[in-house]
């Protein structure tokens, strides 16, 4: 039973690592970064995804980047990145949303439209 354990706690590990790899690519050398100093690298992958789920994946690349500059690598540093940029902008954090364990749902893409139609006054 341990090892069924073990295996399935790798096999997740290695879904959120493969998730991490195409939504924020640079989370890979943030990880052997963190792995080379001794992290937790199945923390830091859970940590990283509810970041991209929270902040979005071009937000978290972005923060990841600028954590890796700085010689940071490791999820603390990302997150803080994420929360001045923020509060530079006078932002509120972003709530985290909470979907089901449902791939169809937690996979799903859905591409933003412009809006600007909307704004067109017509002759009512």
């Amino acid at each position: 039973m341990e090892a069924l354990r073990e295996q399935k706690r790798e096999a997740r590990q290695a879904g959120g690592m493969d998730r991490l790899r195409h939504a924020t690519p640079s989370s890979q050398a943030l990880l052997e970064g963190a792995a080379k100093r001794g992290h937790n690298l199945g923390s830091a992958v859970a940590a990283l995804c509810r970041l991209v789920d929270t902040w979005g994946s071009e937000a978290v690349e972005s923060a990841i980047c600028e954590a890796l500059r700085a010689d940071a690598p490791h999820v603390g540093a990302v997150r803080q990145v994420l929360e001045q940029r923020a509060q530079d902008r006078s932002l509120p954090p972003p709530i985290p949303v909470q979907l089901p364990d449902d791939a169809r749902v937690r996979d799903l893409h859905v591409t933003p439209h412009a809006l600007d139609g909307y704004d067109v006054k017509g002759d009512a």
